[in-house]
């Protein structure tokens, strides 16, 4: 596994973290927050060519370091938005992961303002 794929995505997902300032503790939220973290490391993946099995090991890094779940809790959540990449499987998480997707080049592009507003559009709408 690329170690740097890894300590890179782990600094993406706190700098999130920061940047939407959620409260972590609500477990919507966190679903929430993984959901679109997992599209942002989706697509880094592409763009670096980094291989599924490896994407799913580094979600569940971050799901432990970043957005305090246990190691089996964040095994079960990176299975589940795994899954979720089928759209039949769950719509909604669906549509997070693919605005996650988006916001990684908004990430990528310093477009932070823009980044925070989308995610805030997606829990306004859910919530």
């Amino acid at each position: 596994m690329e170690k740097q794929y890894v300590s890179e995505s782990l600094r993406i997902a706190n700098d999130i973290i920061q940047l939407v300032k959620i409260d972590l503790k609500d477990e919507m939220n966190r679903q929430i927050l993984a959901s679109y973290i997992f599209g942002v490391l989706n697509a880094k993946a592409i763009q670096e060519s980094i291989s599924p099995i490896d994407v799913q090991v580094t979600m569940i890094h971050v799901g432990i370091k970043a957005l305090d779940y246990s190691p089996e809790a964040a095994t079960q959540m990176t299975q589940f938005v795994i899954d979720a990449t089928d759209k039949n499987f769950h719509p909604t998480v669906y549509a997070i992961i693919h605005r996650g997707i988006e916001a990684f080049y908004l990430y990528s592009n310093e477009k932070y303002e823009q980044l925070k507003e989308d995610f805030y559009n997606i829990m306004v709408s859910i919530k």
